[in-house]
Order: C-alpha cells, then sequence, then structure tokens
C-alpha cells in the first residue's frame, strides 16, 4: 500500500512542487534572488528523486548527490548563505513528509504503521542529500573567497607599480565596486597587531556601512584602501578589530590641538588638553599610518606612500595613529630617518642624555615662543627655561630660538623622540 502513496505523491507534484517553493520563499525571503521557475524546477527533481528513492527502497545514487552538489554549488554562486539554503531543504521534506503522513492516514492505520517504518530510511536520506549540498557549497565559497583575497593582494600590490592607473587595474578596481577616478584613502598597519579573526571581524563592520573597503594582509603589512567612507569610520572598525575601545570624539580633539602645534613645526604638543584626552584613550594603539585622500588610482597610490610614512613616524613614536594630513613634514621625513641622522644626531643624543631640555625646547615653540608661558606649562620658573634653551644650544650647535635652530631641533625630537620628562 505504501508503494502507491509514493507513486501517488510522484503524480502530484507538477501542482505540490510550485505550492513547496511558494512557501520556502514565503519563510525564506532570501531566495527571491532565485528564479521562481528554475526554483520549481529544482524543487521538483528533488522531491520527485526522494520519493522515487523511498518507493524502490535506496539510497541516494552517486549521481544524484552530484547533482545535489552542482545545486548547492549554484546557491552559493547566487550569494544565499549555507543555513539558507539547508534551510530550504528542510522546509522541502517536512512538506513533504507531512503530505505522505496524510495520505497515509487517508488509506488507514496499517499504512500510517508502514510509513513510520520509513523514517530512519527518510532522514537518512535527507542528511546525505543535505551534507552533499553543503560541502559543495562550502568549496564553492572557499574558492570564491580565494579568488576575491587574490585580488584584494593585487590591487593593493598594484599600488606600487610604475603605472598604478593601468587598464588591467582600471577594471580589478572596478570588479572590486571602486569609481577609478574617485577619491581613495590608504591606511597601513602591521599585520601582528591584528589578532586571530581580526582582518575578519575588520571586513564585517565594513562590509554593513556605506562606501567600499578593501583590507588585506601581505608581506607582513596591513593594507586597507577605501572610498566613500570617513576615516573615523575605518579607524573605529580597526579598534574593534582589535578589541580597543576608542572614543573617536576625543581622539579628533587631540589631533586637532597637535595639528594647531605642527603648525609651528611641533607634533609633540604637551598642552594639559591635550594630555588629559590622550590619558582617556588609555594604552596607546598599534602603529598605524593614515594617508591623506586622492583622487584616482595614482592619487591612491600617493595615499599609501602617505601612509607609509605616517606608519614609520608611528613606529618611531612607540605606536598610535598618526594621520599624514596632521604631520605630514614629519611623515615624509620618517622613512630617511637613517640617512637624516647624521644631520640631526646632535639632538638626538641630547634630548635622551637630558630629556629635561628637549622638552623646554618643545615648551617653548609650543607656548608662543615665551619663556614665561613653557614654564608655566613645565612648572618651573622662567630663568630655568632660559637657562635650558641656553644648554640646549651649547650641546647641540642649535639656537631654538633662530628659524634653523628651532626646525633642526624639533625634527630630530619629532623622528627620534626622547624619553619624556616633565
Amino acid at each position: 500500500m505504501i508503494d502507491s502513496l509514493f507513486q501517488e505523491m510522484i503524480e502530484e507534484l507538477p501542482a505540490f512542487a510550485p505550492r513547496v517553493t511558494e512557501m520556502i520563499r514565503t519563510e525564506i525571503p532570501p531566495y527571491s534572488v532565485v528564479p521562481e521557475q528554475e526554483h520549481i524546477r529544482a524543487v521538483t527533481v528533488q522531491l520527485h528523486g526522494l520519493l522515487d528513492a523511498l518507493d524502490r527502497g535506496i539510497m541516494p545514487s552517486a549521481e544524484y548527490l552530484r547533482a545535489a552538489s552542482r545545486l548547492g554549488a549554484a546557491r552559493a554562486a547566487q550569494g544565499l548563505p549555507v543555513e539558507t539554503v539547508l534551510g530550504a531543504y528542510h522546509i522541502g521534506y517536512r512538506e513533504t513528509w507531512n503530505a505522505l503522513m496524510r495520505g497515509a492516514v487517508r488509506r488507514g492505520q496499517e499504512t500510517v504503521a508502514e510509513l513510520a517504518g520509513q523514517v530512519t530510511t527518510f532522514w537518512t536520506w535527507i542528511q546525505e542529500l543535505t551534507d552533499a549540498v553543503a560541502v559543495a557549497y562550502e568549496t564553492v565559497l572557499r574558492s570564491e573567497l580565494s579568488a576575491q583575497e587574490d585580488r584584494y593582494r593585487r590591487l593593493i600590490e598594484a599600488m606600487a607599480a610604475a603605472d598604478p592607473a593601468d587598464e588591467a587595474t582600471v577594471t580589478l578596481a572596478r570588479s572590486l565596486g571602486y569609481d577609478p577616478v574617485g577619491a581613495f584613502q590608504a591606511f597601513r598597519g602591521r599585520s601582528a597587531d591584528l589578532p586571530s579573526g581580526g582582518l575578519e571581524r575588520f571586513r564585517r563592520h565594513t562590509a554593513t556601512g556605506p562606501g567600499v573597503v578593501v583590507a588585506t594582509i601581505h608581506g607582513g603589512a596591513l593594507s586597507v584602501l577605501s572610498q566613500g567612507v570617513p576615516d573615523d569610520a575605518i579607524l573605529r572598525s580597526l579598534d574593534r578589530a582589535v578589541g580597543r575601545a576608542v572614543d573617536r570624539a576625543s581622539s579628533r580633539a587631540v589631533d586637532r590641538e597637535v595639528s594647531h602645534a605642527v603648525g609651528r613645526e611641533v607634533s609633540h604638543a604637551v598642552d594639559p588638553k591635550v594630555s588629559q584626552a590622550m590619558d582617556r584613550e588609555g594604552p596607546p594603539a598599534p602603529p598605524l599610518g593614515v594617508g591623506l585622500p586622492r583622487t584616482g588610482l595614482s592619487g591612491a597610490a600617493d595615499s599609501f606612500q602617505d601612509a607609509d610614512g605616517a606608519l614609520s613616524l608611528a613606529l618611531r613614536r612607540d605606536g598610535g595613529t598618526v594621520r599624514y594630513s596632521v604631520a605630514w613634514l614629519q611623515s615624509s621625513l620618517a622613512e630617511q630617518s637613517r640617512r637624516l641622522s647624521d644631520v640631526l644626531g646632535a639632538g638626538t643624543r641630547t634630548a635622551h642624555a637630558y630629556p629635561h631640555l628637549s622638552a623646554a625646547v618643545i615648551a617653548y615653540a609650543d607656548h608662543g615662543f615665551i619663556p614665561t608661558a613653557a614654564a608655566r606649562a613645565l612648572h618651573v620658573h622662567p630663568n630655568t627655561v632660559v637657562y635650558r634653551l641656553d644648554r640646549w644650544t651649547t650641546l647641540t650647535g642649535w639656537d631654538p630660538r633662530t628659524r634653523d635652530g628651532l626646525m633642526r631641533s624639533l625634527l630630530a625630537l619629532d623622528l627620534y623622540p626622547a624619553p619624556h620628562t616633565p
């Protein structure tokens, strides 16, 4: 009697499969990406295979499992999550079992008992099928992720090429969602500073927002290229990726204070407001360089050069984020620091031996070149500031009260930071 039940269900598939398909698409809205008629055909084939196998008392054949694998791969290519795909299978088989049970009830208790004896076979069959689908799905997904990772890496590598705006790079950028003539901004850090899973967390954070962000790790570096995303949003996502919570509003306040100081060739602001804002941020963040927003793919390459210089400066400062827009001069010179050490060595040696003298130079420049104002910031007598400036001049040969002497002094202190002494 149960054989006729399976055959009856097979005959009803032209009407039953569309109803099941509609139920799947109602319960799982993402399935709308699958064309409806294609979806109905797939459901019909799957249910026909199940019912025919139950009728003949066999498990799925190798060919049938290969067909199921191809369907799983197709759903992966359509962007459906694997849990969504498996959920659709379970809806189809749930409705099929319920329909079989209703038919068995109509036939009587003997048929119900006979159908109940097929439960183990039914769910074993489904398990084999969904396993095949899941394995195929994951294979396609890994392949796609690998290909995507390769595109990310090739784009970042192209930024160091002689012509970063060649036709191949333009095509590659478009394939990743960029406007090749739009504005780009680069960020560079160290891959070692990202914890396990940090890159994936960063990508998930940025994927939910506007714009386009590519992030990859290559050659020990973390490289990020954004378009249409505020740099603060990128920095917040990086903070989350490394498990560090930072108030970026305070960070911006610090940047404004430091930027104002840099206008006088100073980046070691010691104003109490800046110190307090920095204290609120806790331990310094991992070193990170932020390039200027620049137009076009050639501009993107330049932004990476900005970010590299800013990262070099951040490394010399024992961490933290350095924006090229704030410390452009020091960032530009940071990568030349080995060559410049012969020029600026006198200041470096003096600052490391007598950090209180370098603190006086910085306070003097940072407070309007007025000894009394510098003295208030350092909590010392004005004559002490004058003495320390004179002592700095004697030891380095650079008088910070002259333009050339001040420039040399501050560059030495920026590129080769000395321990801080109040």
